[in-house]
């Protein structure tokens, strides 16, 4: 299976860099964010087939941000990594479209398997 392009969004860039550098391996293309501004800008030119994101991003609420990348990435899957340990938030995502749900800590081995099995 050809690698996947993805599309790294998390408020902290030195999180989304780490996770570039380790996941470069089993995806062709990654790409970060750190802001919605910045996912706005990406999404008007580039297509992923995965997103991993944290839920909190600076300029739209968690909802929100959910559903705008499933309007802009229909058939992109949409994995959220978060220190937020709630299940309430978790089964909302779910009910709104995410792919998979994963809390920090968790080893890289952990979500790259994740990641890969959902494709």
């Amino acid at each position: 299976m050809p690698p996947k392009k993805l599309f790294i969004v998390h408020e902290d860039i030195d999180v989304c860099l780490l996770l570039q550098y380790i996941l470069q391996v089993d995806f062709k293309t990654t790409v970060v964010a750190n802001s919605f501004g910045m996912v706005e800008n990406y999404l008007e030119s580039q297509s992923f087939e995965v997103v991993l994101t944290d839920v909190n991003i600076d300029g739209i609420s968690r909802n929100q941000y959910i559903a705008y990348l499933n309007d802009k990435l229909p058939d992109a899957k949409i994995v959220v990594i978060t220190d937020m340990d709630q299940g309430i938030i978790e089964k909302e995502l779910f009910n709104i479209g995410i792919e998979q749900f994963f809390d920090f800590p968790l080893t890289i081995t952990e979500l790259s398997n994740a990641l890969k099995s959902s494709f």
